[in-house]
């Protein structure tokens, strides 16, 4: 049994029964039933997903993210969702969790894309994106 997936009462119930400690015991401890306790040990022992496995960003974590590349603020993009900025910063927070990227290299990354929008609507200008590593080359 992998004792990263338990929760903290699971581990500390299974610590206690490694131990020898007697079942009533351990139940008095916790507050609960013996034959509650029967079930947790019983819980504890049928497999379950790994605690940090990440998921696919849902639909509004995926709308968010598109919105926010295309330029839009998170209080823009909080009325179309009658949500507040501050919501739209926990959404874009958690689906980069999800997807295991940082939020700074995304907002780089935005930044990044923004000013190279804004160099395309300049005039006699050819829109590049902005790199330190690259290097422009003049025909």
């Amino acid at each position: 049994m992998n004792e990263a997936n338990l929760r903290p009462a699971e581990r500390r119930l299974m610590a206690m029964l490694d131990e020898g400690t007697p079942i009533d015991e351990i139940a008095a401890r916790f507050r609960r039933s013996p034959a509650h306790i029967r079930r947790m040990i019983r819980w504890t022992r049928h497999p379950r997903p790994a605690a940090n496995s990440r998921k696919a960003p849902d639909a509004l974590e995926s709308r968010v993210l598109t919105l926010l590349a295309q330029g839009e603020t998170h209080d823009q993009i909080g009325e179309k969702f009658r949500r507040s900025g501050r919501f739209i910063r926990q959404v874009e927070a958690f689906a980069h969790l999800k997807r295991g990227t940082s939020v700074a290299a995304f907002d780089h990354a935005r930044r990044l894309l923004k000013q190279a929008g804004e160099e395309a609507r300049t005039p006699n200008s050819e829109p590049r994106l902005p790199h330190p590593d690259v290097t422009s080359q003049e025909d």
